[in-house]
């Protein structure tokens, strides 16, 4: 990452009309993440200290209008090549990053981010790199679990799930002892699914906020962790029980993630597209009152349901 700013000489232009448009957003915004489509690359070479790439000199490929608030924000690619970023900061600074994402992604974020307008640039790593497709993703969820630039504090992967992501807004102990065990697991585990049994729902409506946050949980403990090392593999984790149950996981990130009734029938359900490697705290609730404490199965699968 770079927070010197490159020579005159090389500087794009950050006051060209961004070719991808203009993306206004507020402190607590929703949908969280908001992903934006853009062709990364460009005929220009650049080279920062520990960022290179190639880029359009002429346009930022994207703007964003952010009005701050509480949250830390990030700025992430996602793309199936090696590409790099960056952004040009409202209080003049340049920041650029190479792979501090997921693979080959690239990664910014800031932990007490300005108001005011980011010009982003998203470069491909190779002269041969063309002009790919790839996604600039924006985000207030990772939290404290993540690298730094100088002005600011993720993670992520984003890894994406087939599940919203949720903003923590009361207390689940993630860091307490499982009350039915931890799974080690590895890409490829044997068998699959891996089954655990436990009882759903506690003493609290679920604190998370967010798209299928709900049901009564217990708060003092994770009902379940894996502790999984990741690979190419997509990961399942899903429920299987009579009643009807809701899904919370804490991702390696942490970031937080609900589902109700995304799995079969009233079970719940969420897929992680490109998961990480570390630990993943489990919550199973009761969606009503009259079904809590009751006996759920909690499945761990890289196989899609």
């Amino acid at each position: 990452m770079l927070s010197t700013g490159p020579t005159q000489a090389q500087q794009p232009n950050w006051r060209g009309t961004p070719t991808y448009g203009t993306v206004s957003l507020s402190s607590g915004f929703t949908p969280d993440p908001q992903r934006h489509s853009v062709r990364a690359g460009g005929g220009t070479a650049v080279s920062f200290q520990g960022c290179n790439g190639y880029i359009h000199m002429d346009a930022p490929d994207l703007d964003l209008n952010y009005q701050s608030g509480s949250y830390p924000l990030s700025i992430e690619t996602d793309a199936s090549t090696d590409v790099t970023l960056l952004v040009y900061t409202p209080n003049g600074e340049w920041i650029c990053d190479d792979d501090s994402g997921e693979g080959t992604n690239a990664r910014l974020e800031f932990n007490a981010p300005q108001s005011g307008n980011y010009n982003i640039w998203v470069g491909t790593y190779s002269s041969s790199g063309g002009t790919p497709n790839a996604s600039v993703v924006f985000s207030e969820l990772s939290g404290s679990q993540s690298r730094s630039t100088s002005s600011a504090s993720t993670t992520r992967s984003i890894g994406s799930s087939s599940s919203s992501s949720a903003r923590s807004s009361g207390t689940l102990n993630w860091q307490a002892t499982p009350t039915y065990g931890t799974a080690q697991l590895a890409a490829g585990f044997w068998p699959d699914p891996h089954t655990t049994q436990v009882v759903a729902g506690g003493s609290v409506e679920n604190p998370i906020q967010g798209t299928g946050c709900r049901g009564r949980v217990a708060a003092n403990a994770p009902d379940l962790n894996l502790n999984y090392s990741a690979r190419s593999s997509s990961l399942y984790i899903y429920t299987e029980t009579d009643i009807d149950v809701t899904l919370t996981v804490r991702a390696p990130s942490g970031e937080w993630f609900c589902n109700d009734d995304g799995g079969e029938g009233l079970d719940a359900m969420i897929a992680f597209n490109r998961p990480q490697s570390g630990q993943y705290n489990i919550w199973v609730g009761s969606y009503s009152e009259s079904d809590n404490y009751s006996t759920s199965q909690v499945h761990i699968s890289e196989i899609q349901p």
